[in-house]
């Protein structure tokens, strides 16, 4: 190999590896607020029914987990409901806000992150009928969360950061 080739060989493995320290630096960026185990309060929860009055926790409990995956963010949400068997679902996405279809889902359903600001994310769930956006705001001392569906006032999940 030429020396000539030998530089751009270098050259192009440094651009390559320079981007894919930025990329990773960058998921860690935009979600190092969200990221961790965050458990359900059921105490300082609110649960309503359609007409605005108090009503039982749907759930057991609940989790959520995100992990920086690369340059993506890993979601995972455990619940046990009051009645059936426990859920965990978990899913891998990128932090730009592209639409991944979901996996064992019909077809045309997909998820997507989004951040909104410094302490609020969402999860857009896209049907071909329907859009779910689950809102998650941090506080600003980083210990708890807030989760709820944008539009639907009647649950407001309380969540307590597990990690140090």
């Amino acid at each position: 190999m030429s020396k000539g080739n030998t530089l751009k060989t270098l050259r192009f493995g440094l651009l390559i590896g320079l981007v894919a320290a930025a990329g990773f630096a960058l998921a860690q960026t935009v979600t190092d607020r969200l990221i961790g185990t965050w458990k359900l309060s059921l105490e300082r929860s609110t649960f309503l029914d359609g007409e605005g009055e108090s009503r039982d926790a749907p759930w057991l409990d609940r989790t959520w987990t995100f992990e920086v995956a690369g340059n993506a963010l890993m979601v995972k949400a455990e619940i046990t409901p009051t009645k059936g068997d426990p859920i965990t679902s978990e899913y891998t996405l990128p932090i730009d806000g592209v639409r991944v279809p979901m996996e064992d889902a019909p077809e045309g359903y997909t998820l997507a992150f989004e951040r909104v600001d410094d302490n609020t994310f969402r999860l857009v769930t896209r049907t071909s009928i329907t859009e779910i956006v689950d809102q998650f705001e941090i506080s600003s001392d980083g210990q708890s969360m807030t989760h709820s569906v944008v539009g639907i006032e009647q649950t407001i999940g309380r969540f307590d950061r597990q990690d140090p």
